[in-house]
């Protein structure tokens, strides 16, 4: 079983992975309000590659709950 752990900017990183061919997406955003933007492209992204049944894990700041 072979594991690939990719490190970097989630704007540079998550175009390029194809389609359902992730198992779990685990992510920590930076927490200031001008990255609020990031959980939804992250969420979006992580809709398209994501493999049915596959975990994402997002590390979110306590006044982002509501959006």
């Amino acid at each position: 079983m072979g594991v690939e752990l990719h490190l970097g900017d989630c704007g540079d990183i998550l175009p390029t992975l194809p389609d359902n061919s992730v198992d779990s997406i685990v992510t920590d955003p930076p927490y200031q309000k001008q990255y609020l933007p990031l959980y939804q492209f992250i969420a979006q992204e992580g809709a398209r590659i994501l493999k049915p049944g596959g975990s994402f894990l997002a590390i979110v700041p306590h006044y982002a709950m509501p959006q």
